[in-house]
């Protein structure tokens, strides 16, 4: 779903399917096992079965909003003498149910639809429950007027318009049915399998057999639709269809809106995967939707406001394009990783810009959604994971600053430990579900590193990288020639009301005339002070110059940076840090009384278990004594690169201090 737009937004032909290379949906399907296993809030009665298909035969006068139905769901138990399930469907008035062909019970129970089954099936049997009813949605779900009529169900308002297992998390295969006044038009998911005309109506059929989310099932429906199919390439060498259902007035400015989705078509398939579906396709609504577009499965709703002849709104139908790998083929386990949805979408369209135009543009695009993540937390802020209650679509959260995350992620995999991620992970979960777990495991899987506390600090906490930098230099060598050097220091402090981040920030030193150097710190804890060698005087220092980190860098005077922990002994910053082959980590002795003393030296992961013990540290000869970490366990094995944190413990010391590690 795109929402960049939405503040602007409020002042005849059978389709065959084309070349989909959708492959198979083996992992995705046990993937959605395993998803279905999971205890959690949702009722037994929900959580008992999983959904394998839905059939939606429906009937719309399209006199008013009311329609009636009938939903054929077909189901397998998880588990054995399963004694009821149900559906949700409030609102609804329920004409019948049956079960495997057999009148049925009903109750309702707030939201749900309870069906008792009278013959209780067993673990990994299959039955159908059949229900027909009558609606008329208000205020969500689906929605009329003169000139087309349309779903919208996310995140969970298709229990308005049919029953269903509304969550995302329940994958099933869809067929609807549709039958409407002579002259309208239906578009919906999958396929058009057949089209017939009887007494002043049409029906049509459409059918999807790949996993779909209800949230992403639609119709869409007018008589005013110009409608022509175009073929979109991909990256294999195939092609989509692409279906267009145009208002008649729209359709010339259509043709060069969308003049670009061929080449982001195969340039998504390319980076991430062969499309994976039957077809692809746009169908207008008028501008009373509240969005400006909705990613339904092949057949995505456009508001009548993009179509402008001028490619203004190119973003939006490249982010809905790109919903089909991330939100469509992988689909977010549940609500609180909508930033798996919502902010890949968003870094795609940042993708694009690279693509077509180069990195000044990607850059460009980056900036501006950073700004506009900016924009939102001095209003409020939250964390991207498990948005509070009515934040979900938050577009300068779920949406910026959620793509802002990948961004800074690229930056510290780096590009092809990054791509070869995303593939990976969209191989793995494509037509099943995942999680914000799921995808770091994938990061982590590919790249070798533990990305914990990436993760942890971009999706579980609010706020940004807010620091105060001074800087100085003074000459570390006699002379003014050419062999002079300067050595620069740099404190930088991260707001003290927040939490901590630790990321690699790029550093750029501008001196005389054109002379410029580059250096690369990672800023771990609130206190940090650098030291950089240069062969000239700086005159000006930029902290992350090109836009990689979610950063806000002022001037001023810092605290005190010697690191004075209130103990008799120090723990001095490792070096080098990062490291890859090995580091030296300093523990200094700052009270003679202390001499004759010990303390013990570990290394522990972002999660708190210890991996090397590197001994107990003694002041015998000297008050600093070097301890040496090579990067490996107790085991002697390599460890995976990330952030390490060195524990000194002794009698009335505790200090820690991260290192990172890079293979």
């Amino acid at each position: 779903m795109n929402l960049r737009f939405v503040a602007a937004l409020l002042t005849a032909a059978v389709l065959a399917a084309g070349s989909s290379g959708a492959g198979s949906t083996e992992t995705g399907i046990q993937k959605k096992r395993e998803t279905l296993a999971r205890p959690d809030a949702e009722s037994d009665l929900i959580r008992g079965y999983d959904a394998l298909s839905y059939a939606l035969d429906l009937d719309f006068p399209l006199l008013s909003r009311r329609f009636s139905g009938v939903v054929t769901l077909t189901a397998e138990s998880l588990r054995d003498d399963l004694p009821s399930m149900a559906v949700h469907g409030p609102y609804m008035d329920i004409r019948s149910v049956s079960v495997n062909g057999e009148s049925a019970p009903w109750e309702t129970q707030g939201h749900l639809i309870v069906v008792p089954l009278l013959k209780r099936p067993s673990a990994g049997e299959t039955f159908t429950v059949r229900i027909r009813y009558e609606a008329e949605p208000l205020y969500a779900g689906f929605f009329r007027n003169d000139t087309c009529a349309y779903t919208m169900s996310e995140p969970s308002s298709a229990r308005y318009w049919f029953p269903c297992k509304d969550v995302p998390w329940d994958k099933a295969t869809a067929s609807v049915i549709a039958t409407v006044p002579e002259g309208v038009f239906v578009a919906s998911n999958g396929v058009l399998i057949d089209r017939a005309r009887k007494d002043g109506t049409e029906t049509f059929h459409w059918q999807t057999e790949l996993p779909i989310a209800t949230y992403l099932i639609c119709v869409t429906m007018s008589r005013y639709y110009a409608i022509w199919t175009d073929r979109y390439p991909t990256a294999d060498g195939g092609s989509v269809d692409c279906l267009n259902c145009v208002f008649d007035r729209d359709s010339a400015k259509a043709v060069a809106d969308l003049a670009n989705l061929p080449e982001a078509m195969s340039f998504f398939s390319g980076l991430f995967g062969v499309y994976p579906f039957e077809k692809y396709g746009h169908a207008e609504v008028t501008r009373d939707f509240n969005y400006g577009g909705m990613e339904h499965q092949t057949m995505t709703t456009i508001n009548a406001a993009w179509f402008r002849g001028d490619r203004a709104r190119e973003d939006g139908f490249v982010h809905e394009l790109a919903h089909t790998w991330w939100g469509n083929a992988v689909t977010l386990a549940d609500w609180p990783d909508i930033w798996l949805n919502e902010g890949f979408a968003t870094y795609c369209e940042a993708l694009f810009h690279e693509h077509v135009s180069g990195p000044g543009a990607y850059f460009s695009e980056m900036g501006y959604q950073a700004d506009t993540y900016f924009r939102q937390a001095e209003e409020r802020d939250f964390p991207v994971y498990d948005p509070p209650e009515g934040e979900l679509f938050n577009y300068g959260i779920s949406y910026c600053k959620g793509s802002v995350i990948l961004h800074m992620l690229r930056r510290v995999m780096g590009d092809d430990a990054f791509f070869e991620s995303l593939r990976a992970y969209y191989g793995t979960y494509r037509y099943g579900n995942a999680s914000r777990r799921d995808f770091q495991s994938a990061c982590e899987a590919v790249s070798g590193m533990d990305l914990e506390w990436f993760f942890g600090e971009w999706l579980d906490s609010p706020g940004y990288l807010s620091v105060t930098v001074d800087w100085d230099a003074v000459a570390s060598t006699a002379g003014t020639g050419p062999d002079a050097t300067w050595e620069l220091s740099l404190d930088v402090e991260q707001d003290p009301s927040g939490p901590v981040f630790q990321m690699p920030v790029d550093v750029r030193a501008l001196g005389p005339g054109s002379a410029r150097a580059d250096t690369t710190v990672w800023v771990l804890e609130r206190l940090e002070r650098f030291r950089w060698n240069l062969p000239f005087r700086p005159d000006s220092i930029r902290l992350d110059p090109e836009g990689w980190v979610l950063l806000k860098a002022r001037r001023g005077t810092v605290t005190d940076i010697p690191f004075r922990e209130p103990h008799t002994v120090t723990l001095r910053p490792n070096y080098p840090n990062p490291f890859s082959g090995s580091t030296v980590i300093g523990v200094e002795l700052r009270d003679s009384a202390a001499a004759g003393g010990t303390a013990v030296l570990r290394v522990v992961n972002c999660i708190g278990e210890r991996v090397r013990s590197l001994g107990p540290v003694r002041w015998e000869n000297g008050p600093v004594q070097n301890v040496a970490w090579d990067g490996r366990d107790d085991s002697g094995r390599p460890l995976a690169s990330g952030i390490y944190i060195v524990r000194l413990e002794g009698e009335g010391v505790a200090l820690e201090r991260k290192v990172v590690l890079r293979r």
